[in-house]
């Protein structure tokens, strides 16, 4: 059984990916739920009033916390989604560069 926030991120993901043909929003979840399992990926998941609104996935490394597939849902945008993700990232990981 998936982890539910794991569930709503592919979920979420899912539809992002779509607008590039099912067959790469299919492919896109199985690669989310081999990376969920990756000790050197943390995928964080946003939510706004409860809704599910964007997500970034952070790649680190001995030196560096990479932010990576920084998306937030269309309808959620201009409300400081982004940048509290972004934020979050580089409060979490103050001894590492992040990029």
């Amino acid at each position: 059984m998936l982890d539910k926030n794991l569930e709503t991120l592919l979920n979420l993901q899912y539809q992002h990916d779509l607008k590039y043909g099912s067959e790469f929003a299919e492919q896109k979840t199985e690669l989310i739920k081999r990376q969920f399992e990756d000790q050197d990926i943390l995928q964080l998941l946003a939510f706004y009033k409860g809704d599910p609104a964007g997500y970034v996935d952070i790649i680190i490394s001995n030196e560096t916390a990479e932010i990576d597939n920084l998306t937030v849902d269309e309808k959620f945008r201009n409300k400081g989604i982004g940048s509290k993700l972004q934020k979050f990232v580089m409060e979490s990981f103050p001894e590492k560069l992040v990029s």
